[in-house]
């Protein structure tokens, strides 16, 4: 696993990233660092693509607020089983104010791996060879 992976921190706080010039939503947060996120997105964008992003900050845990900032798509790959775009965004330009708040963010909503770990242990389904229902 290389360094980048290992740091991703994905989150319990699903927020959606919009692109500021156009008002439309890009898709939903998975996981975050200073330098970048993933997102899960319906459409598909050419790396390379640029523009002005921002998310809207919970109101209930962060007194509201937006944080914007630079983004620039730097890898999208498509989910074959849902049709869903995983989409590696960079954040450029990002004040220290901003970094503040992204740093926030990963304090507050972080899903440590051991969640993780513990849901798919819980999963009766996971590990259980599914009947053939095609009779």
């Amino acid at each position: 696993m290389d360094a980048r992976r290992k740091d991703r921190i994905r989150l319990i706080y699903h927020l959606r990233v919009f692109d500021t010039r156009t008002g439309k939503p890009l898709g939903v947060l998975v996981d975050l660092t200073p330098e970048g996120m993933m997102l899960m997105a319906d459409q598909q964008l050419p790396t390379g693509y640029s523009s002005t992003l921002h998310m809207d900050l919970p109101a209930n845990v962060m007194d509201g607020g937006r944080l914007s900032f630079q983004g620039e798509v730097v890898w999208c790959r498509e989910d074959a089983e849902d049709g869903f775009y995983s989409l590696g965004i960079a954040m450029r330009e990002l004040s220290d104010s901003s970094i503040s708040v992204v740093r926030e963010l990963i304090d507050r909503f972080h899903r440590p791996e051991s969640v993780d770990e513990e849901l798919e242990a819980k999963d009766p389904f996971a590990q259980q060879e599914q009947p053939d229902i095609t009779d």
